[in-house]
């Protein structure tokens, strides 16, 4: 039997900025990421999401229509704050190397704390809806990113940014993929890193960025974990 309840058209929707309101989303989602941990997405029913998050089953169907709802609402939470991350940062070469390397290290950073949950919404086959919704946030602002940081040839060409902007945000949509996939073994630096160098060698060198600082700060990196001096920590300017 499906855990999906019709919602009356006549009721209207609750009001999101009322703190009633996001106190009972945000117990929600915590129950839905801490049984994500437990026992895997496929596996979570309606009766334990109230259970765990102290509602009444009524209340969960004011707000959500069904689990998948549920989870497309916390995943736009999670693609608010991976936007934010980002959303200072341009392809443009007057942001540094070391910036852009600590946004994608706190990126990382953010994915391995929640492992569990984007590994559901990025390799669960059942959850392709939430994944495309995801990817659609990041292609849009890869979008913007590009749109800014083009060549004139190609501001005049539409259509190749928006080629450009996709193939960038399904590559690292792919690259989160495998790393959730194996169990986000690296560190977050290792994979933000390994990110730089795909990019510096290719998006940052075509669009006029920072290629080579991103080499070099690659480079220092390799030195410091080789030499035992990589601490893990984001770098910041002194």
């Amino acid at each position: 039997m499906s855990d999906a309840l019709p919602r009356d058209q006549s009721d209207a929707a609750p009001d999101a900025n009322d703190p009633r309101v996001q106190r009972t989303r945000q117990a929600l989602v915590r129950a839905l990421t801490e049984l994500i941990a437990d026992k895997g997405y496929d596996a979570i029913t309606i009766a334990e999401l109230v259970e765990r998050a102290k509602v009444k089953r009524s209340t969960f169907y004011v707000h959500f229509r069904d689990k998948g709802e549920l989870f497309s609402y916390a995943i736009a939470e999670r693609g608010e704050h991976i936007r934010g991350v980002i959303e200072p940062l341009s392809i443009a070469a007057s942001i540094s190397a070391e910036a852009v390397f600590a946004a994608w290290v706190d990126i990382y950073r953010y994915l391995q704390q929640d492992a569990s949950f984007f590994a559901a919404a990025l390799c669960n086959v059942n959850a392709s809806a939430q994944a495309e919704a995801l990817f659609s946030r990041f292609a849009m602002h890869a979008i913007e990113q590009i749109s800014e940081a083009a060549h004139e040839k190609d501001r005049d060409d539409p259509l190749q940014v928006e080629a450009s902007a996709h193939f960038v945000a399904g590559g690292v949509l792919a690259l989160w993929r495998w790393w959730l996939a194996r169990g986000a073994q690296e560190t977050p630096q290792d994979m933000a890193l390994r990110t730089l160098r795909v990019l510096s060698e290719g998006v940052y060198r075509y669009f006029g960025g920072e290629s080579q600082s991103l080499d070099k700060l690659a480079e220092t990196f390799l030195r410091e974990r080789r030499g035992g001096r990589g601490d893990g920590k984001r770098r910041g300017s002194s």
